[in-house]
């Protein structure tokens, strides 16, 4: 298995992203919304590589 990320995906969600960024509105309550967002998606980020990580051993072992 290898690491790779599907940048259509990481695209996706930084679209998502963005759009729920209003540069005009500017307020406290927006800007942690994003901030929040932002967290959640490097919590998925690190999750997907530990999984990925887990199954590599996995395989690993299996071999052994």
């Amino acid at each position: 298995m290898d690491n790779r990320v599907c940048m259509h995906y990481v695209i996706d969600r930084l679209e998502d992203l963005i759009n729920d960024c209003n540069p005009d509105e500017g307020t406290t309550a927006g800007l942690a919304r994003v901030h929040k967002s932002l967290g959640k998606f490097k919590d998925e980020c690190i999750y997907n590589l530990g999984v990925n990580y887990r199954n590599d051993y996995k395989s690993i072992q299996d071999e052994i």
